[in-house]
């Protein structure tokens, strides 16, 4: 029988590849939705050919654009509601990226907590508190396969 601890690494991977892909594919849907000829960069430019130091125009798919802009930008590019994505995918992808893994006794699996910024008294709110199993780790690969179709569905209803 396996134990759930092993799937915690497959699950937390697969939901950060999500992630990734999904922001890939929204830039990718921009960059369609917005791309005008440029001169200055040769047709058909395969990104898999770059290399660390090579400059490139700045564009829908290179900016540095978070997340949650891109989804913004996304949402009012695309035409039909159904496609939008939600922008809570932004905050759990900050609570992956900022938050603070803790086990409770030391005993697996671990629990994420998430921080607002401080206000002014220099206190901060706790913006998530969520013990990371099998279960939720895998409710939270399927939501990224959910938003990831609504761009590819997106992407084909463009043609």
């Amino acid at each position: 029988m396996e134990d759930a601890n092993d799937k915690f690494p497959d699950l937390l991977g697969k939901t950060i590849m999500n992630l990734l892909s999904l922001e890939t594919a929204m830039k990718f849907f921009l960059a369609g939705a917005t791309a005008t000829p440029r001169n200055d960069v040769p047709a058909g430019i395969d990104p898999l050919l770059l290399s660390v130091g090579d400059k490139v125009p700045a564009d829908a798919v290179t900016n540095f654009d978070s997340l949650r802009r891109t989804i913004v930008k996304y949402n009012n590019a695309v035409p039909r509601r159904e496609f939008h994505v939600d922008t809570g995918v932004a905050d759990l992808r900050d609570a992956i990226a900022h938050g603070r893994i803790l086990l409770k006794d030391g005993i697996f699996p671990p629990y994420i907590i998430k921080f607002s910024n401080a206000d002014k008294n220099n206190n901060v709110e706790v913006m998530l508190m969520q013990r990371l199993d099998s279960d939720w780790l895998q409710g939270q690969v399927t939501r990224m396969l959910n938003e990831i179709l609504k761009v590819t569905k997106a992407i084909e209803a463009r043609g």
